[in-house]
């Protein structure tokens, strides 16, 4: 596996290409992956490095709200896999198998509320717009959209495709529940070859424009160069260039990190702080609490046994006047050596108390822990 260590702070594009995944990466304001053969690239353009590989052929790839990573492996198999947030290790969700009149080019994408959907194309110069279930990977088929479509997208509870009409591309927004269109007045026809090429792939960024990716050739190995374009829903279109690159078969952009996200160790309040605990005994017995939710301000906190709690830590919202700050209330019922942190992974600012050895727990009512408001 090789890294990349450059520090960057403008919008990157990775892509995944065909052992596992690490979902490290240079600090930026989006990422961005997209698949071919080969295995994992970071696209800084004009060069894409190569990162490492899934073991298998990947195709289409998605982001779900909290920032996991799902990919379609294509071949020899079609199957749903999982992305492991922390070191990339794929986990199979279930067999992937589109009903067998789905063929050609597809995409998908995730909905702010965790649906999955999938376009795929059909006879008769149809779409499938289809619903993929993302515990088990059982497809159906919601609606067979008129005409050809390509590159999916989801913003809110929306869903936006392109409809290719001859060499034009057009963006529509589809309803999720009918696949009904409606025009968004975004067309442009491609610089480069427009009767040749691959598929198109797009995803939305960070700033709610539409990052779109096109490989020039549909053939691997004859191509290694994409042209990529920005798409504002109010109607501009920028072409970014020719950048050399991977053929893709996929295309996704990662949620802004980082992501507050509870799992066994922390758990996040206000969908913003990031609450832990570390605690360590005379003996040198030590470890993390495990959280248990109070509610969307306040958390519990055991160290011995579950239920047991030794910790309890409050976020209050007090953004109004005059105290216009995020309170942190703690208290503890143990005498052991432990440090509770909040992370606010809107400000990147951090609140900490460690409470020494044989010591009470004290009554913790800190009312200018984060002059972060709102």
């Amino acid at each position: 596996m090789t890294t990349h260590n450059e520090s960057m702070t403008r919008t990157l594009l990775l892509a995944i290409v065909a052992g596992p995944l690490l979902l490290t990466a240079p600090a930026v304001s989006q990422i961005g992956f997209a698949t071919d053969v080969h295995g994992i690239h970071l696209l800084d353009p004009p060069y894409a490095s190569v990162i490492n590989e899934l073991g298998f052929y990947p195709g289409p790839i998605a982001f779900s709200p909290e920032g996991q990573l799902f990919v379609v492996e294509r071949s020899p198999l079609r199957r749903l896999h999982r992305l492991d947030s922390v070191d990339g290790t794929p986990t199979l969700v279930g067999d992937f198998q589109p009903p067998p009149e789905a063929f050609g080019s597809t995409d998908l994408t995730f909905l702010a509320d965790g649906r999955l959907f999938m376009i795929a194309s059909l006879p008769s110069n149809q779409t499938g717009l289809y619903s993929i279930d993302p515990t088990t990977g059982l497809v159906s088929l919601v609606t067979a959209i008129p005409g050809r479509l390509e590159a999916l997208a989801g913003r809110g509870l929306s869903l936006f495709a392109l409809s290719v009409e001859g060499y034009q591309r057009a963006l529509q927004e589809i309803d999720p529940m009918t696949g009904e269109m409606t025009p968004t007045g975004v067309e442009f026809t491609p610089v480069n070859y427009p009767g040749l090429g691959g598929p198109f792939f797009m995803d939305f960024s960070g700033d709610d424009r539409i990052l779109v990716l096109r490989p020039l050739s549909p053939c691997f190995g004859c191509s290694e160069y994409y042209e990529h374009y920005t798409l504002d829903v109010d109607g501009e279109v920028d072409f970014g260039g020719l950048v050399e690159g991977p053929i893709a078969r996929g295309f996704a952009v990662a949620p802004p990190p980082p992501y507050c996200l509870s799992g066994p160790n922390q758990i996040c309040l206000h969908d913003r702080f990031l609450v832990s605990t570390t605690w360590s005994t005379p003996q040198g017995e030590a470890g993390p609490g495990h959280p248990l939710t109070l509610g969307e301000s306040s958390a519990g906190f055991w160290f011995f046994e579950p239920g047991n709690f030794e910790v309890l830590v409050k976020v209050l919202d007090a953004c109004a006047p005059p105290w216009n700050r995020y309170w942190v209330f703690a208290s503890g019922l143990t005498d052991v050596e432990t440090t509770v942190t909040v992370d606010d992974l809107e400000s990147g600012q951090s609140w900490g108390f460690e409470n020494p050895q044989n010591q009470p727990f004290p009554p913790i009512q800190d009312t200018d822990a984060f002059a972060t408001c709102p």
